[in-house]
């Protein structure tokens, strides 16, 4: 699990690197984590995820991508499946 630690002078001020008021997160994602390897920004992650559980009817992928402004099919249909499968894991 990633754990927070604080680190003053980490970073030189040449690097580009931000360290988020001196915290620094240390520690690999899961394989098996959602948003291992993606690029897709993280907000769309969270408000995605929060569409597809908030909907009790189901919400389409395409009306997700319209809503999350995503011009992919292709990317917006891996975070259906992901975020899917990832709730189907949790009720096993």
């Amino acid at each position: 699990m990633p754990t927070l630690s604080a680190r003053s002078s980490l970073f030189s001020s040449h690097t580009s690197v931000v360290s988020m008021q001196g915290l620094w997160i240390s520690g690999l994602p899961y394989s098996r984590d959602i948003f291992h390897k993606t690029r897709t920004p993280i907000t769309k992650w969270f408000w995605m995820i929060f569409l597809v559980v908030m909907e009790k009817s189901g919400v389409s992928i395409l009306s997700l991508q319209r809503m999350l402004e995503i011009k992919s099919n292709k990317i917006i249909w891996i975070m259906g499946h992901k975020i899917h499968e990832a709730m189907a894991d949790r009720d096993v």
